[in-house]
């Protein structure tokens, strides 16, 4: 059967098969309770770090303000120059603050969608498991972390599953 651009229909369903389908973000969030939490986490440590980095900067540039200004002496116009400097580095620093911790946050979420995700597969074939159901060689997708575990659960499914014939 042709399609209106005269295009297999067969052949397009095929095609659309092999297509690696596109994530949506809400689709990370597996185990939202660990996942934020873990996100959180990292993300206080990013704002600490560097939030202490962003004081540091600013208190030394106010320390280099006060130098010039007694150098120079009290002149308006460079205090003002110098207070225009010292408030858009500050700027500059905070904006970069939050970016990169945006950027942190979104960051974890997908490292710990690489735990959640053998988490959960892991925990439904355990349930397997129990149950006696030793079929199936479970895989892990390519990124995803806990493969050894995996791979000994299988290890253990087939042990099992030969000592279940006997």
């Amino acid at each position: 059967m042709n399609d209106a651009h005269g295009v297999n229909s067969q052949n397009h369903s095929d095609a659309a098969k092999h297509e690696k389908p596109k994530r949506l973000w809400r689709n990370y969030l597996l185990n939202p309770q660990f996942q934020l939490k873990f996100s959180v986490y990292f993300i206080v440590s990013v704002l600490a770090v560097v939030g202490v980095m962003v004081a540091l900067i600013f208190t030394r540039l106010q320390g280099v303000r006060e130098i010039i200004l007694q150098y120079y002496g009290e002149d308006t116009i460079l205090q003002n120059h110098l207070d225009q400097a010292v408030f858009e580095i500050t700027l500059i620093a905070f904006l970069i603050l939050i970016g990169f911790s945006a950027i942190s946050f979104f960051y974890s979420l997908v490292i710990t969608h690489r735990i959640a995700g053998p988490t959960l597969v892991i925990c439904r074939f355990i349930d397997d498991l129990k149950k006696g159901d030793y079929e199936g060689n479970r895989k892990l997708r390519q990124y995803d972390e806990l493969k050894p575990i995996m791979e000994g659960l299988n290890e253990l499914a087939e042990a099992l599953k030969g000592r279940s014939r006997r």
